[in-house]
């Protein structure tokens, strides 16, 4: 009976089910060497395959452009848009609640944006075009053999030095996992749990557009997301959502978003007051 109690409020199929995957995934990725051996191929060759689109000009300008801050940023207003459609896309009376919950999703990206810097603290990776034709020399032979085949160029494209007048990203000394995805993810997650599928679904097709221009300015090997962004938001998932952490946030969020909203209706019904007595 005082386990039943003890675990009311835990999911503990799904907690177990998010930690035994995330250990599998990242035990595939690093330590089994058959799998290790695809998932460096698949790096490797994704980098080169994107990399090598670069030579045509009008391509590498867009590429450039959308790996600025400024697209950062109106990737940023798209998800604030999605945000404001999950407050105000409900009724009245849950206004409040609704905005109570997106600061709980706010604090989930926090967490687990934190959560990322310790997590691969072993893991020391640099982006691909910082480290230029490192790597695998088996894949780099493959990969040099196929492309003189159908009479392409081999030389890394670096979108800084070929864009001067841009301040683009196309480069980074610690990669792995992806800061960029694991905001994205935490985010699609959070709009998954609160907002539903039709929002979780809008979410995760922004997440991954908004995720593709690192990958075309080799700032990121395609794994830093697929494999650190995903085990990451996997592990804050399991010990914020399955547990009961996230229904201790909602209720004192819920109680601090009344308590600021009535102040600030109080205050604003006393100026209009005021206003008119005046």
């Amino acid at each position: 009976m005082k386990n039943k109690v003890l675990f009311k409020d835990w999911n503990i199929k799904y907690f177990i089910l998010l930690l035994f995957s995330a250990v599998l995934y990242i035990k595939l990725w690093c330590e089994f060497e058959l799998t290790a051996s695809l998932f460096d191929k698949m790096d490797y060759g994704v980098f080169y395959y994107l990399n090598n689109l670069l030579h045509n000009d009008t391509w590498s300008l867009f590429c450039a452009i959308i790996n600025t801050r400024y697209f950062d940023l109106f990737s940023a207003s798209c998800m604030i848009l999605v945000a404001l459609l999950f407050i105000f896309k409900s009724k009245r009376y849950c206004i409040v609640r609704r905005i109570s919950l997106f600061a709980i999703v706010c604090l989930f990206m926090g967490i687990s944006s934190y959560a990322s810097q310790y997590l691969f603290l072993g893991v020391e990776r640099i982006s691909p075009t910082r480290e230029h034709l490192g790597g695998s020399k088996y894949m780099r032979r493959r990969i040099i053999k196929k492309m003189k085949k159908q009479g392409r160029k081999m030389d890394v494209i670096f979108l800084g030095r070929k864009h001067l007048n841009i301040d683009t990203k196309d480069g980074s000394n610690l990669t792995f996992p992806s800061d960029h995805g694991v905001v994205l993810g935490a985010f699609i997650v959070g709009m998954l749990f609160y907002g539903g599928m039709k929002l979780g679904l809008l979410s995760f097709a922004l997440g991954v557009i908004f995720s593709i221009p690192r990958l075309l300015s080799g700032a990121h090997f395609i794994t830093d997301t697929l494999v650190g962004t995903v085990v990451v938001i996997m592990l804050s998932t399991a010990f914020f959502y399955m547990t009961p952490l996230h229904l201790y946030f909602e209720k004192y969020s819920r109680l601090m978003a009344h308590k600021l909203i009535n102040k600030k209706l109080l205050y604003f019904l006393r100026k209009i007051k005021k206003g008119r007595l005046t």
